[in-house]
């Protein structure tokens, strides 16, 4: 399979052709009087410098960035076949897969939901009628609630 075609390959060569001449400006500024470990800093930097400009350069530009593209789709296509696969096999082999314990995860967590809004009705329902067994009444008896 072939990821590379002609045009980044051009591209590709552009780039080190131009930090290489970038690389031979740099010879120019050297003194010829400084000692070797300064030659050797500002070689070292010039060097660090016309390469990270490059590859900024190569990394920004649209070949890569569809290239970046093209092999995320094909990795997270490869996830999902690959899930699915291993669901396939478990079904088979009638085991458990992820898919069936997140299912069930799932139903959990909304039957609990469920089970906590009723009995927060029935918390509200509970205080109102205490409220109402303690609120006194104009005739002496209690408002429709028998001990």
């Amino acid at each position: 399979m072939n990821y590379w075609d002609t045009e980044q390959l051009r591209q590709m060569g552009q780039a080190w052709l131009d930090m290489l001449a970038k690389l031979g400006g740099t010879f120019s500024t050297i003194q010829p009087g400084s000692p070797p470990p300064e030659a050797a800093r500002q070689f070292r930097g010039a060097i660090f410098q016309a390469m990270s400009e490059q590859i900024d350069q190569f990394m920004r530009s649209d070949a890569f960035m569809e290239g970046m593209k093209e092999s995320l789709q094909r990795t997270v296509q490869f996830q999902k076949q690959s899930q699915e696969v291993f669901t396939r096999m478990h079904h088979a082999t009638q085991s458990v897969a992820v898919q069936d314990i997140a299912t069930v995860m799932a139903v959990m967590r909304q039957t609990e939901e469920r089970l906590l809004d009723r009995l927060d009705d029935i918390g509200t329902r509970l205080e109102r009628l205490e409220q109402a067994a303690q609120a006194p009444s104009g005739n002496g008896e209690s408002k429709g609630v028998h001990p």
